[in-house]
């Protein structure tokens, strides 16, 4: 790799691509600066290969710095390098849809004024309409990593100098008042980003066929048919350690999730569909009261169309401390559960994986927690989490197919019985046998409703979801023939 740091004369701020990557390849000396909320921090990028993938500019900052004395441009950071942040720092770069994240590159030429640092994020209004709303940082971290060696430069973070080197990776409280001191040169920076090391991670980590999604938001469908792990953090609760299976059965083309086990510590949760559970292998109805615990965390499990809770779910709510909690949902009478997360912090999940992806980022990080999946190999990456013998079995049956048997796929045009009849509702292992007959006469009956439900029904039905996932709802509504699917909406 040959790259030389180009030099930055006043009159052509244009950043070659070559000054980011050069730049993640020095590896400098962690200093914890004498202050409050300050530190210089470094990490070694020996893990990882920088090339053009790893680290490209995609907007270079071409303002005037002799009117503006600041010209900011954009750097696109991959994945890996994103993943070696966090493991080795234990904080989280914002990230961008399928881009890794995209930070800002800064160079300034004049002293900045104090200031305190905002954030930025995307929130939907009551019309489902996307804005971008600012609040302050507060005790929020922001970090730059120095492009450059001013010694006539430095950092003034609450009146703590922290001196600018090149390869230096700054982090610090934004809520702050703070500045860049320059007596004369220029100060060149990647950044500055917000760190997600304080941030708490809301997600809808699975609803409807299912749809999966990421921890930066991003979704995706696998219809494998076997047992999965939807999330694992070992480092939980100091140390007892969270898991959260479902198991998948297949109908038609589509599948849906029929049970989800959650595991704290040593005792587990299973949720059905049906809305009926056990309390480490114990039936709800034997359980006195709705209240449980799980390892000292409180689960509350709600009935449907009651006064309590007038939906349609069986809901059980699972209270972690801290703001932090799992909810977990079934729809009465019907196959589809979902799984949300409020508030998750990375003090408790900040080495979580699974099908959610890695904490944070929602990179589809493997087991061994370095191979990453790319965006059309979401097959692979289902394939990739299917419990194994590594796993704890956390559902109180067994259920064909068990590793090393890999899951089973929907077949493109459904089982088929002896007579080479296709059944939509049976997995091709299944075929003529009581299960397949048994899909074969429910799905007479989908296929009826099937074919009185039109792409405009669906559109109609689902027009209250939110404006991104409109196509998720339309789509388990086409699949199912069911309208009062997508009354799920109003409580995913």
């Amino acid at each position: 790799f040959n790259c030389k740091i180009p030099k930055y004369p006043k009159v052509n701020m244009q950043i070659h691509p070559c000054a980011v990557s050069a730049l993640l390849l020095l590896v400098g000396t962690v200093q914890v600066v004498q202050g409050s909320g300050v530190v210089v921090r470094d990490f070694d990028t020996s893990v990882f290969d920088v090339n053009d993938e790893d680290v490209t500019v995609v907007k270079e900052p071409l303002e005037n710095l002799f009117t503006k004395h600041r010209a900011k441009g954009k750097a696109s950071v991959s994945p890996t390098v994103l993943r070696s942040l966090l493991e080795q720092t234990g904080y989280v770069l914002p990230v961008s849809p399928r881009e890794g994240a995209v930070i800002p590159i800064t160079v300034v030429s004049k002293t900045s004024p104090y200031h305190r640092d905002l954030f930025s994020t995307m929130k939907k209004n009551e019309f489902g309409e996307t804005f971008q709303n600012y609040e302050a940082v507060g005790d929020e971290m922001v970090a730059f990593l120095a492009m450059n060696t001013n010694e006539n430069a430095y950092f003034d973070h609450g009146g703590v100098s922290v001196p600018i080197v090149e390869g230096s990776l700054v982090v610090f409280e934004g809520g702050t008042k703070h500045r860049t001191v320059i007596q004369s040169g220029i100060v060149n920076l990647l950044g500055p980003f917000d760190l997600l090391g304080k941030r708490k991670v809301s997600m809808k980590g699975v609803f409807g066929d299912p749809h999966i999604t990421k921890w930066n938001g991003d979704r995706f469908d696998y219809h494998g048919e076997c047992d999965l792990v939807m999330m694992k953090s070992e480092g939980f609760g100091s140390g007892i350690g969270v898991h959260m299976h479902m198991r998948t059965t297949i109908v038609d083309t589509w599948s849906y999730i029929e049970t989800i086990a959650l595991k704290i510590g040593e005792d587990v949760l299973e949720a059905s569909a049906r809305g009926e559970y056990l309390v480490n292998g114990i039936p709800g109805s034997d359980l006195q009261g709705n209240s449980h615990d799980l390892s000292g965390y409180t689960v509350n499990y709600l009935a449907p169309e009651t006064e309590e809770n007038p939906s349609r779910f069986y809901v059980f709510n699972i209270d972690l401390g801290d703001g932090e909690r799992i909810t977990i949902k079934s729809f009465h009478h019907k196959k589809f559960m979902g799984v949300s997360t409020t508030g998750i912090g990375f003090d408790n999940f900040g080495d979580a994986l699974g099908l959610n992806g890695a904490y944070g980022l929602g990179i589809m990080v493997g087991r061994d927690g370095k191979k990453v999946f790319k965006d059309n190999e979401t097959d692979e990456f289902g394939q990739e989490w299917q419990v194994t013998d590594d796993d704890p079995l956390l559902f109180h049956t067994q259920r064909a197919p068990q590793y090393p048997v890999q899951c089973i796929m929907p077949p493109p045009g459904g089982a088929k019985d002896n007579n080479d009849d296709e059944i939509p509702g049976a997995t091709a292992q299944q075929g003529n046998t009581a299960v397949g007959r048994k899909a074969r006469r429910h799905n007479r009956r989908h296929r009826r409703l099937e074919q009185a439900v039109t792409t405009q029904d669906a559109e109609l039905a689902c027009a209250h979801w939110i404006q991104d996932e409109i196509e998720y709802c339309v789509s388990d509504v086409l699949a199912t023939g069911d309208l009062e699917l997508a009354e799920a909406g109003s409580y995913y």
